[in-house]
């Protein structure tokens, strides 16, 4: 991880998704849709 720039970009994109997939709105999303999945079956 010499290159500061890829560096940056790779810190970027792991805390987007670290945001996107275990923030405690997308976990409430996720446990609402598989509610809702189970309801349908």
């Amino acid at each position: 991880m010499e290159d500061p720039e890829k560096r940056e970009r790779f810190a970027k994109a792991g805390r987007k998704r670290a945001v996107e997939r275990f923030s405690w709105t997308s976990i409430a999303e996720q446990t609402r849709d598989l509610y809702a999945s189970l309801k349908k079956s």
